[in-house]
């Protein structure tokens, strides 16, 4: 098996790590392979030394970033305690590299880059190690973990530019840092997961009604994935039948794994148009470019419900045209809020807590910070591989149902706002944390560690 994150230049492929296939632990076998020889590479290099230079300065102004390679330096001679007060601008680093895949120069106040020149190898090295310092305790900062593991591959991609000693020996100590974060990953002990029940199909716990509830407030915005399928499958399963639909035929903005196929939880063959039609549900459909598209704002303007089920092509995040019709957008985000904002929360969680919570709330233009109506905690499936395949879209759809029947019980919606200071946003999760997250909650063992080494 071929390690292949190191083939393909991060910032090349949008997608790179969106919804990685579970290869077991072949996989992290490769992946120490791959480390192995790029560390064997770099010991064995022999650059000519480097021509003094000076770099620019980190200035004592409240944006050490406007010059990045300056603070850089200087925090990288740092211990971690030492570079607590800098962690803000670190987190803020991690973001720039995880949503624009790379790190420039310099930025503005407002964090806009003041150049289009990129930051040296070297500079990105001494980053990976900042990031590798922050590896105490095992599983209390796996954001900067992941980030490390990408920017070492990206860096791996690069490795025929490395022409100094100083940049290919800070290279090689943040393989290092990042190969001793993952073994002490590995090897952590796990905190026992609370009881849930797992569960089947979503009529589990269905109340008993002879005839469908028509929900005249509430409408759906939906694509044709298997989230969508799920959602309809819940409320069929509840008779619960919302006034209208509008079906968006927009491609998706990454790949989604959730194609049409035989699933035990929920109906994931029959066509969401099918399925709109058999519930007698009266819908719209809009072809468009995206969920962003002009027709689709339209469209929502000329229905008055106030509230909408919102299951859009995968990847997609609504625009602020949304958010001026006084309507509210009901998702269902696949973790516990405000804790684990972002993406891929589940494995993030399931690292952290071995725990799987679907939160739905009431969408806000700056993602996953709405006020939230209702958390609900789900049992790690028997098979965790399933988790990207249907038990995702499965644990939403059953939260979603769980939070309108109580808004039929109760004729109104019950919000919370989230605590900001217990707020933490994630980035699509790395494939070896994936892997071990996957590898460690089956049969709750702990893997062999030789894998790694």
């Amino acid at each position: 098996m071929t390690y292949r994150y190191t083939q393909t230049p991060y910032k090349a492929q949008k997608t790179l790590y969106m919804y990685t296939p579970f290869e077991g632990e072949a996989f992290l076998a490769a992946y120490a392979q791959n480390r192995a020889l790029l560390a064997k590479y770099l010991q064995e290099a022999t650059p000519p030394p480097s021509v003094a230079t000076t770099e620019a300065p980190c200035p004592d102004g409240t944006n050490p970033l406007q010059h990045t390679e300056g603070f850089l330096a200087r925090l990288a001679t740092l211990t971690p305690e030492e570079g607590q007060d800098q962690q803000s601008w670190v987190d803020i680093l991690i973001k720039k590299f995880e949503t624009t895949r790379v790190i420039k120069t310099g930025y503005d106040a407002s964090l806009k880059p003041l150049s289009g020149d990129e930051i040296s190898l070297l500079s990105y090295a001494r980053f990976g190690n900042i990031l590798g310092q922050q590896r105490q305790p095992a599983r209390q900062n796996l954001r900067a973990l992941s980030c490390l593991l990408k920017l070492n591959d990206y860096l791996a991609t690069r490795l025929a530019e490395f022409s100094t000693p100083e940049a290919c020996e800070a290279y090689h100590a943040s393989l290092a840092l990042e190969q001793a974060a993952v073994e002490l990953l590995w090897a952590s002990p796990r905190t026992s997961p609370d009881p849930a029940p797992e569960g089947n199909r979503i009529s589990d716990g269905a109340p008993e009604r002879t005839s469908p509830q028509v929900m005249s407030d509430v409408i759906c915005l939906l694509a044709e994935t298997g989230r969508s399928r799920a959602y309809l499958d819940a409320m069929a399963c509840h008779r619960l039948v919302p006034a209208a639909a509008i079906l968006v035929k927009a491609p998706s903005a990454v790949s989604s794994p959730v194609e049409p196929r035989p699933s035990e939880r929920f109906d994931n063959t029959t066509p969401v148009d099918a399925v709109l039609a058999r519930m007698g549900i009266p819908t719209t459909v809009i072809e468009a470019e995206s969920i962003n598209d002009a027709s689709v704002t339209e469209a929502l303007r000329q229905f008055h419900q106030p509230y909408v089920i919102f299951s859009g092509p995968s990847g997609a995040v609504l625009g602020p045209s949304f958010f001026g019709q006084g309507k509210h957008y009901l998702h269902v985000h696949p973790g516990q809020l405000p804790q684990y904002r972002g993406s891929t929360p589940m494995y993030y969680s399931l690292l952290k807590e071995q725990r799987l919570v679907a939160t739905a709330l009431f969408l806000e233009q700056a993602i996953d910070t709405g006020e939230v109506l209702m958390s609900r905690s789900f049992a790690i499936p028997e098979d965790p591989m399933a988790i990207d395949q249907d038990y995702d879209p499965w644990m939403r759809a059953q939260t979603l149902v769980a939070v309108l029947e109580e808004y039929l019980r109760e004729g109104r919606f019950h919000t919370t706002p989230q605590p900001q200071d217990q707020a933490e946003t994630f980035f699509v999760i790395h494939p070896v944390l994936k892997h071990i997250a996957i590898l460690q909650a089956q049969g709750n063992r702990i893997p062999h560690p030789e894998v790694l080494r």
